[in-house]
């Protein structure tokens, strides 16, 4: 029998005798891979060439583009297509999709139609799916669900009657959906049906494609074989030649510079989770190497070298890693696989199919196993230097040879990282500043590129690479501050004294344990600082859509001005004190397209532009959250001068800049004035953040446009918002209220809390738990001189607070760095701290760590005899 095959046998008789340690370790490695094999299956499938397919052709071999002059139809004739397709083939006309505005009772909805006669017909399943019912005949439509409950028709709206607005009804007769739009309303009709033929008209040529079916031997051929086909004037697309961008660890070669920057940014996030599992696996398998301490000695005393007894360990990482590894594959396709209709309904679209690369997942599988082996290394050289006689006497010698360079090295390390971090945000948010003055000039732009700044990718990596070499210092320094903190224990309390001199008496465990709290609370903190920082940004407030006690219909939205009305009237009716506030927008001259250009406001020192709106008193008032009295804003309005809430939009004379349309380059039309800056204590989406007086709007010879309309309701009115908002949205309107933008972002906040509460007991759990292995002679000790259990406990509890509360506190430090280092890349101006977030994991983490470890401990433990 060859060593290794001894050794994995050891490795599996080990696994099966603890089996929650190995189960633990199991799913450490197979989360991080399951993780990975979900996102590479996620990307290939949504970017495979079957979807691509699917989507430009649906079950068709081709798809013809007739050509069309302008006031006239195409330039072939159905008849000519059908006589130059090869014989055996079919073709499908499709109307191409439109809009329109379609009524039920009481309802009115904007919605996509299609007017089609092969619902159901493969060769246009890519433009609509029937679900459920029937194909709709003369005088019948299928619609999708979303319109029936836009529509508000009972039941899923089959056998329900909708209407064209001011047209001809349908009944419904079955459930359509668009495959690549889930959401969207839609209404599939036949082209014999009345509301075809009044959306038609009296069009004497309609605008669409014709999917292809051609015979099997035609199905992979190429334009020079269809060379009837080539001589009409239209565009012709063949399933056969259609490529794919898809780029796999296969397709490298292909690979931008931008894709494989990309790769590295999420190699490098992945690493960094792929660390905290090594650190984490690592405690557990020293755990388990202590508890068989005396099998690795029985083996040593039979002969076995220490490459023996290192083989031995390594094969459990082994042999746990290749588990992990193959079930963090299966659980990756797997999990896909049960989760696709709710992907589909997130992604919007079907999924064709769950395809994956080998190339990718056999490097995943690779790396979990990897993981394994790196995790039981460091246990390994240790099982293998351990003395024969102190391994069968189950003793763990403490090492007292401490290298003096390590928290030297680390402190450099911690340096190191930090200061290319900074460096890498500050080039990102606004390139060289005073750091660089006495740096070669030369050397910046090399860096920085031609603008002085990094660009967004570059600039991430380079983050995350100064954030490993901060976490690489942070396990060499922290043995040594778990070092410096024994020696400040001496006016502690009795079990804190000794949990603490324990902590540094035995470091091999205790730093890389504290090191992986460190990084994952630290990861929280980050995140939750990022979070918090771009979503409240510099001034501290939370953006709201609009302020309390406001209802907004958004114009632009509107189906026409009827709609509009009809739902202004919808809401007053039930709220007859609303006050009805339009907000208008000035706009110049025509653009290129037809539109005007609108007119916004530059600040002197950059960023990006401010909507403007035409004041009144009493918008004005309600833009800044009622703050601002509406006499202030009359005062200013008459004066001729603007009304701004940031000061940082006037220059040094404390006027305002307006720009008409958005290119100053090409000579955009600048206005000047004089503006007052009035308080508000929210910044509100909806709303201009500047007005102007209308006569300034008249004297320029601009136009006011509008936008939005506010209805403002009184405080006792409260309880009719409901209802007022059904009532309008009742009238296919749309309405924005206040609670419109809640904060879903504290529940993942929450979340990165839990999960980092979840790693810090896992890595305090193991910790104590070799603790118990090795100072079961010290637990003895302490019971035949009658210490109590409950002092056994406590001191399991003390143990567990110490790691706890250094590591909490590690970890904010490295999260505050983090959150500062990567802000660029949130494109927030300033470092929001989430306080409530981050007292809620200084506070629970170490409590729920000290109360798992001391319901956890042993209350009574054997007496062993110590061995000289």
């Amino acid at each position: 029998m060859t060593a290794w095959r001894a050794a994995l046998r050891l490795a599996r008789r080990d696994a099966l005798r603890h089996r929650w340690r190995s189960l633990l370790i199991v799913i450490l490695i197979l989360a991080p891979v399951a993780a990975a094999t979900g996102v590479d299956v996620l990307y290939r499938t949504q970017t495979s060439p079957a979807l691509e397919r699917e989507r430009s052709f649906g079950g068709s071999d081709a798809v013809l583009y007739p050509s069309f002059r302008e006031g006239s139809g195409p330039d072939v004739t159905e008849a000519q297509i059908k006589a130059a397709l090869p014989p055996g083939s079919r073709a499908a006309f499709q109307q191409s999709e439109s809009n329109a505005v379609f009524s039920a009772p009481g309802r009115l909805a904007e919605s996509s139609y299609l007017i089609t006669d092969h619902l159901g017909d493969p060769l246009t399943r890519a433009t609509a799916r029937l679900k459920s019912g029937s194909a709709p005949k003369a005088g019948e439509v299928a619609i999708s669900a979303k319109l029936a409950d836009k529509l508000g028709l009972p039941g899923n709206g089959v056998g329900a009657t909708i209407s064209l607005r001011n047209g001809p009804s349908a009944t419904v007769s079955g459930i359509a959906q668009n495959p690549f739009c889930l959401s969207c309303p839609l209404v599939v009709m036949p082209a014999n049906s009345p509301i075809a033929k009044a959306l038609n008209g009296d069009a004497s040529s309609l605008d669409g494609v014709y999917y292809i079916d051609l015979p099997k031997q035609f199905e992979n051929a190429t334009l020079e074989q269809l060379r009837d086909l080539r001589s009409l004037d239209m565009y012709v697309q063949l399933r056969s030649q259609s490529s794919s961008y898809e780029i796999g660890l296969g397709d490298l070669s292909r690979a931008s510079g931008d894709d494989l920057k990309a790769a590295a940014l999420v190699t490098l996030v992945a690493g960094l989770g792929l660390l905290e599992v090594v650190l984490l696996a690592g405690t557990a398998f020293a755990v388990g190497a202590r508890r068989q301490t005396r099998d690795l000695g029985m083996i040593a005393a039979q002969g076995g070298s220490p490459g023996d007894l290192r083989r031995v360990v390594l094969a459990q990482g082994l042999l746990l890693g290749l588990v992990g590894a193959v079930a963090g594959v299966a659980a990756g396709i797997g999990g896909v696989v049960a989760a696709r209709p709710l992907l589909e309904r997130l992604n919007n679209e079907v999924m064709i199919g769950v395809h994956f690369g080998w190339t990718e997942l056999v490097v995943v599988a690779l790396v979990g196993v990897g993981s394994g082996l790196a995790a039981a290394m460091f246990p390994a050289i240790t099982a293998g230097r351990r003395r024969i006689v102190d391994a069968l006497a189950a003793r763990f010698p403490v090492p007292t040879a401490r290298s003096r360079w390590a928290p030297l090295f680390g402190g450099v390390l911690v340096a190191g990282g930090v200061t290319l971090s900074l460096i890498a945000s500050s080039l990102m948010s606004s390139g060289p500043t005073q750091w660089f003055e006495y740096a070669p000039s030369d050397r910046i732009s090399s860096l920085a590129g031609s603008e002085g700044r990094l660009d967004d990718t570059t600039g991430s990596i380079a983050i995350l690479v100064g954030v490993f070499v901060v976490v690489a210092g942070l396990l060499l320094l922290a043995p040594a501050l778990l070092a410096a903190l024994a020696k400040l224990a001496g006016r502690l309390p009795v079990t804190l004294r000794l949990a603490t001199r324990d902590a540094a008496r035995h470091r091999h465990r205790t730093g890389p344990a504290t090191a992986a709290i460190a990084v994952a609370v630290g990861g929280a903190v980050a995140i939750s600082c990022l979070i918090a920082s771009d979503r409240e940004g510099k001034e501290r407030f939370e953006a709201g859509a609009v302020p309390d006690r406001v209802l907004a219909l958004d114009n632009q939205r509107a189906v026409d001005s009827a709609q509009l009305s009809q739902a202004t009237a919808a809401v007053r009716q039930v709220i007859p004190g609303a006050t009805v506030i339009p907000v208008q927008q000035p706009v110049g001259e025509i653009d290129d397209d037809g539109g005007r250009l609108p007119v916004h406001a530059v600040s002197p020192r950059g960023g990006p532009w401010t909507q403007v709106g035409v004041g009144t008193p009493d918008l004005v008032e309600l833009a800044s959250g009622r703050v601002a009295g509406a006499a202030a804003a009359k005062d200013a309005l008459d004066a001729g001068k603007a009304v701004v809430f940031d000061d940082g939009l006037l220059d040094s004379a404390g006027r305002l800049t307006l720009v008409e349309g958005f290119d100053v380059d090409a000579g955009a039309r600048q206005v000047r004035l004089a503006a007052v800056v009035l308080p508000r204590d929210q910044a509100y989406t909806q709303l201009p953040a500047v007005f102007v007086p209308s006569s300034l709007v008249e004297r320029q010879g601009w136009k006011a446009e509008d936008t939005t309309t506010l209805l403002s309701y009184p405080p006792e009115s409260r309880e009719q918002a409901g209802a007022a908002i059904a009532a309008a949205e009742a009238m296919g309107m749309p309405v924005i209220s206040s609670d419109a933008e809640k904060d879903h972002t504290r529940l993942v906040r929450v979340g990165l809390t839990a999960a980092a509460a979840l790693i810090a007991l896992l890595g305090v759990a193991m910790c104590v738990a070799l603790s118990a292995a090795e100072g079961r002679p010290d637990l003895a000790t302490l019971s035949a001189i009658g210490a109590p259990p409950s002092r056994r406990r406590r001191l399991a509890g003390a143990q567990a607070l110490v790691l706890a509360v250094l590591g909490v506190a590690l970890g904010l430090g490295f999260g505050f760095y983090f959150a500062h280092a990567a802000r660029p890349a949130t494109g927030a101006t300033e470092t929001i701290v989430p306080w409530g977030d981050l007292m809620l994991t200084v506070a629970a983490v170490p409590l729920l760590a000290v109360l798992v470890a001391m319901l956890g401990s042993i209350g009574r433990v054997p007496l062993t005899r110590r061995a000289d």
